[in-house]
């Protein structure tokens, strides 16, 4: 019987991190003219955080080494894209960008199946006897959100928002931690500039 929930236990754990992926979405004001936009800077004063605190998340504070790598990565997928980085004051747009983390309670109800045959050389003597019981499996998770905002710099308007959203853990590895925040950043600024 401790196998079976073991096994059902498993099987849960894998198709939920096999949801585990990051979702990706954007939105863009539709007037802003993108093709002017050559140069960035940071933005050092986050002035929107609401939009992160929305739908239960809780706004973070990133650590400095999280907050370097998401730093690089950003400007990393920038200067790809052909933007060179200047000082705030000069750039045609500023890039800011805000966590935020809920907790998530996933319920599945799975089926366990037990009782015995009785088994006689090569095949089976009698009805089987089984028994169903469901039962649910209660899985507790962090999700994280971030969002990237691309703000026009002479107008001071928001032209570009970026969302990634997906499982959160403090147990990843540096490694870890540096892949899913390239690969989110990468996802999320695939859409900018708007086409």
């Amino acid at each position: 019987m401790l196998y079976f929930r073991c096994l059902m236990v498993v099987l849960f754990v894998v198709s939920v991190s096999g949801c585990a992926t990051v979702s990706i979405d954007s939105d863009f004001d539709p007037a802003a003219d993108f093709s002017s936009l050559k140069t960035y800077g940071w933005l050092t004063d986050p002035r929107d955080a609401a939009s992160v605190g929305s739908k239960d998340f809780e706004i973070q504070v990133p650590e400095p080494l999280i907050d370097a790598r998401i730093r690089a990565a950003i400007d990393s997928e920038l200067s790809g894209k052909g933007y060179r980085k200047v000082a705030p004051s000069e750039a045609d747009f500023r890039v800011v960008y805000y966590l935020g983390v809920r907790d998530v309670r996933d319920i599945q109800i799975v089926e366990r199946y037990h009782g015995y045959s009785h088994y006689h050389g090569y095949y089976w003597h009698g009805m089987p006897y089984t028994t169903v019981v469901t039962e649910p499996i209660v899985f507790d998770y962090k999700e994280g959100r971030m969002v990237v905002d691309i703000v026009h710099s002479k107008q001071d308007k928001l032209m570009w928002r970026g969302y990634a959203q997906g499982y959160y853990s403090d147990y990843d590895s540096a490694s870890d931690r540096n892949e899913r925040i390239n690969t989110a950043v990468h996802d999320m600024l695939e859409q900018f500039p708007p086409h």
